[in-house]
This record gives structure tokens, sequence and C-alpha cells, in this order.
């Protein structure tokens, strides 16, 4: 079996799926790295720092999330929509997007063996 040089590797297709599995290792770890640090701040200070999900709303424009806060519409979605902002914590929803993402990825690199293998 030959070696690769490097100008081999480099003109190889970029690999998408390792991509989107190595995005979804980071995101996971996000999440599991600000757990850490709300545990290290409520060994340090007692009281536990809650980072809810609608802290995520801070980045986008006001206009953006207004339905958010005052709906106007669509009442019932926006309770549901007000509870999973509020009660899942961006450590959670960071770690399980991971997993879900890395799991996507994982499933593409699988298709795509079974493709050049079948």
């Amino acid at each position: 079996m030959e070696k690769k040089t490097d100008e081999d590797r480099m003109n190889e297709p970029i690999n998408l799926n390792l991509i989107i599995f190595y995005l979804g290792i980071g995101l996971m770890t996000t999440g599991f790295c600000i757990l850490i640090y709300q545990i290290f701040h409520w060994l340090k200070f007692g009281n536990w720092l809650e980072l809810p999900l609608a802290y995520v709303l801070y980045i986008f424009p006001k206009n953006f999330v207004s339905w958010v806060v005052e709906p106007n519409k669509w009442m019932g979605l926006n309770k549901i929509v007000q509870w999973i902002l509020f009660e899942i914590s961006i450590p959670m929803a960071s770690f399980f997007l991971g997993v879900a993402i890395m799991i996507y990825g994982e499933s593409l690199n699988v298709d795509e063996q079974n493709k050049k293998g079948g």
C-alpha cells in the first residue's frame, strides 16, 4: 500500500461527515464545560449560576424575538416555546444537540461506507 503524500491529502475531497461529527463533539464538549463551570461557581460561591436557554435570545435582534416576549398569536405555541427557553439550560441543550449532530455525522459516514462497499 502506498503512503500518501501531503499533496495527495490536499487533493482529497473534504469529508463533510467528519466535519459534522466533530462539530457535534465540539457542541457536546461545550455543554459539558459550561456545566463544569457552573459546578465550580457553586462550589466557590455557594449559589447555582442558572443559564436558561433564553439567554441565547440576547444575540438576536429584538424584532426577531418580539413574539417570544409579547405574543399576539399562537398563544399555546408561545407557552411551549417559553417553557423550553426558561426550563432547559444552555449546557443541557448544547450537550444533547451535540450528541444528535454527532450521531447524524456518524450515520452519514456509515451510509457513505455502505455505498462504497456495496
